[in-house]
């Protein structure tokens, strides 16, 4: 590993302490460069993701990058309401007064991406930091390695790595951050190496996000019309090649449904996936 992470992480505590991410100019001027780098690599970004994962350029806009733009927009119109202190009742001994709640960065943070949606699920977690006023470190999926190093030339061109750093490499710079005091850590994933981001930030007393996978259920109701509800879950279930945490994974329905749901959902994969049955790729 070539990459000294200590030091990276010696940096952003550093930088925190320094209160140079506290003001809301440096904030949203941030948000502001990092919008803009995204939009300028827009295309490179449909590159990335189609070498990776063969994704067709308007779905990797639909689902990737105008989401982590549309995240920007939505920071900077809200960042002033975010910073904003809100009056809090005050408890009962200490009436009559007032108290304000001011909302307060936590501190440098570790963000570990996944591969199904690499560069979404690697930056759009940096917008909500940067707002904050939180550094941070990214560890994008060494699974989709071409979006990989797209998201480290744009973080490197992007900002300074006290605020901003992003690591590349496998399980053995994922085990090095680990173990490293983060003020929060953020992982999106499979539920085995959410236990171990679990157990690390419990180490440290830390706050932890986990966005796992799991089992969808679609409720089919009696009263619905099973050709859209057919087109519908297909549509929902292989976006993304199949690939999506949420992806509908059983239906539940009336029993004297079944048969004609069943016909009504082949027949939307037959028109949805015409050359599925000869394609030497399944």
């Amino acid at each position: 590993m070539a990459i000294d992470v200590s030091e990276i992480h010696r940096q952003q505590v550093a930088y925190f302490e320094s209160g140079a991410t506290l003001p809301r100019a440096f904030r949203l001027d941030r948000l502001k460069a990092f919008q803009a780098a995204v939009a300028k690599r827009e295309k490179a970004i449909a590159e990335a993701l189609h070498a990776d994962l063969r994704k067709n350029e308007l779905e990797s806009y639909a689902m990737e990058t105008s989401m982590v733009l549309g995240d920007c927009r939505h920071a900077i119109g809200s960042l002033d309401a975010w910073m904003a202190p809100a009056r809090s009742l005050p408890p009962v001994v200490a009436m009559p007064s007032v108290s304000r709640v001011h909302p307060q960065p936590i501190g440098p943070s570790l963000v570990l991406g996944a591969w199904n949606y690499p560069f979404q699920l690697g930056v759009q977690p940096l917008v909500g930091a940067i707002a904050a006023g939180c550094p941070v470190t990214l560890k994008p999926s060494e699974l989709s390695p071409a979006t990989s190093a797209l998201i480290a030339e744009l973080v490197g061109a992007t900002f300074s790595p006290e605020h901003i750093a992003c690591v590349e490499g496998g399980i053995e710079e994922s085990q090095a951050l680990l173990k490293l005091p983060w003020a929060h850590f953020f992982y999106t994933g499979g539920t085995n190496v959410g236990r171990l981001v679990a157990h690390a930030a419990a180490e440290h007393l830390a706050r932890c996000t986990l966005e796992l996978g799991g089992k969808s259920p679609a409720i089919i109701a009696p009263s619905a019309n099973l050709d859209s509800t057919a087109m519908r879950l297909a549509w929902g279930k292989w976006s993304n090649a199949g690939q999506t945490c949420i992806a509908p994974d059983y239906v539940l329905i009336p029993r004297a449904q079944t048969e004609a749901f069943i016909a009504a959902f082949e027949a939307v994969v037959r028109r949805f996936y015409p050359t599925l049955a000869s394609n030497p790729d399944y």
